[in-house]
């Protein structure tokens, strides 16, 4: 129900949720038909497979998790010495390389799963609450969510889908 031209907070985590789960069905959807041995050659972006992005994305969902754990538990803000963004990506990405791509998909899947229990369980207001990001920003749990995840996502698909067409895949 609308409220002054808003959302209602259940409407609003709704559409969130929503938002985050057709961004993830992008993300799959992009991947479609590309098999195992394909996902560990060739790079889609400089440096990056595409078991290299997925294990990249899983690190970031796991940063967001973490911090809106923290938060919706009454903890301090969770934050990770991150530095420059793109350097902290390459060491998540280099952590992860050696992981078999079965465990890369497990854990791409299973982080972004428990992002959506974790706002399904909370009250629906929470979303517009302002928290503390890893990094050491501070911006809404919806905003988290919609640049982090969402566009991340999103971004990452459009690549997937470029790398795709460039290769006849």
């Amino acid at each position: 129900m609308a409220v002054g031209g808003q959302l209602d907070g259940e409407s609003a985590i709704d559409e969130l949720l929503a938002r985050l789960s057709q961004a993830r069905a992008e993300l799959r959807e992009s991947l479609a038909g590309v098999r195992d041995d394909q996902m560990t050659q060739g790079d889609v972006r400089p440096g990056y497979t595409v078991k290299d992005l997925l294990a990249h994305i899983a690190a970031w969902d796991q940063e967001v998790l973490a911090a809106l754990e923290a938060y919706l538990n009454g903890r301090d803000p969770y934050q990770v010495n991150m530095g420059d963004p793109e350097a902290w990506s390459i060491r998540a990405r280099d952590a992860r390389r050696d992981l078999p791509l079965m465990q890369t998909r497990m854990h791409w899947l299973m982080v972004r799963g428990e992002i959506g229990s974790l706002l399904a369980i909370n009250p629906p207001q929470v979303i517009d609450d302002i928290i503390d990001y890893p990094w050491g920003e501070r911006g809404t749990v919806r905003h988290l969510l919609e640049a982090y995840c969402i566009a991340h996502d999103l971004e990452h698909a459009a690549e997937i889908r470029t790398w795709r067409a460039r290769r006849g895949i």
